[in-house]
């Protein structure tokens, strides 16, 4: 049931190869260090997870940050490094971006990131967890929904544990590159296989997006009606973060404040949330060993089973917490 789910993951996004590994975090943390070693070249978006970071230090290779989403700075940072290494012996290079980014809700211009890979002779890793099964016409993703082929990124890696709800993550990429990794990969060789109900519920998962395209539609309608309705009852006091599409929604105050003091409004607001309203919401639980930690700020998740009413009732709760507890802290 492994590999049919390796086989089911391929033909649906369109890749040439997937391997399944048993945990998610495993996946970014293994992929990077499989292929970059000392003396490689990663280019990192500033704000990738924990794990895109933990491969990358794992992989020891030399690392650089660029600008959150900021292509400019981006391409300045390639071009500033193939400036310092022309004529030096030819090493492997990579850029690691995410397509919907876990601490910002942002969406990645995948389109405009491919064309300066291919320009500046990189290699590209996308860890698409945050968009497989919500963008796109079908949900097949970040690729899909800027219209460029999967086969374009080098390797894209995808967290099971979000919109297929079973646990895991799945690499796609060439049939070079899993062969290489089914060796030397880490967190494949040394760990045992996902229960195969959790691999057979993902399969379920997968037949039913292809199934019911529908559901992508109706995710979209929701994550709008959610953004409309956060924006009328939030006014001028909150600003709402990331994509338009992105099912995962950032809410934090309007007008910056210090850090321990919006901390304090996001988790109180998290309180009433819950236990006010009965709406679950959440903040960002990040680790210590995280490069650079994100503002202050309360995260919702919108579902295609969400009816309007529910979405109504919980952006004014959301809303409603955010001011309550501005207020409390003396922010509002």
């Amino acid at each position: 049931v492994h590999l049919h789910l390796e086989e089911r993951m391929r033909d649906f996004m369109g890749a040439e190869e997937a391997l399944l590994y048993a945990y998610d975090m495993a996946a970014p943390s293994s992929v990077i260090p499989t292929f970059a070693k000392k003396g490689d070249l990663v280019v990192c978006d500033e704000q990738v997870s924990w794990a895109v970071q933990n491969g990358v230090t794992l992989s020891r290779a030399e690392v650089h940050y660029f600008k959150h989403n900021d292509m400019a700075d981006l391409e300045a940072t390639l071009v500033r490094l193939n400036a310092r290494d022309k004529g030096k012996p030819i090493n492997r290079r990579f850029i690691c971006v995410e397509g919907i980014y876990p601490k910002t809700g942002r969406l990645v211009p995948l389109d405009k990131l491919l064309a300066l890979k291919k320009k500046y002779k990189f290699r590209a890793i996308l860890d698409d967890s945050m968009a497989v099964g919500v963008l796109g016409a079908t949900g097949r993703g970040t690729a899909e929904h800027h219209g460029v082929p999967i086969t374009e990124v080098d390797m894209v890696t995808v967290n099971l544990g979000n919109a297929l709800g079973s646990i895991g993550a799945m690499v796609l990429g060439s049939h070079k590159a899993m062969d290489h990794q089914r060796l030397n990969g880490a967190g494949y060789v040394f760990s045992a296989s996902l229960p195969p109900f959790l691999a057979s519920a993902a399969i379920k998962a997968l037949d039913r997006l292809d199934e019911e395209p529908q559901l992508v539609e109706q995710l979209q309608l929701n994550v709008t009606d959610f953004r409309k309705a956060l924006a009328a009852h939030g006014g001028d006091a909150l600003d709402i973060g990331g994509c338009d599409e992105s099912a995962l929604v950032v809410v934090r105050l309007a007008v910056p404040a210090d850090e321990a003091a919006e901390e304090c409004v996001v988790r109180r607001a998290v309180e009433l949330c819950q236990h006010e309203h009965g709406v679950l919401v959440a903040t960002w639980r990040g680790t210590k060993l995280d490069r650079q930690q994100p503002r202050p700020a309360l995260r919702a998740c919108v579902s295609a089973a969400h009816s309007r009413e529910q979405l109504e009732a919980a952006a004014a709760a959301v809303a409603g917490a955010m001011r309550k507890a501005g207020q409390e802290e003396g922010l509002m």
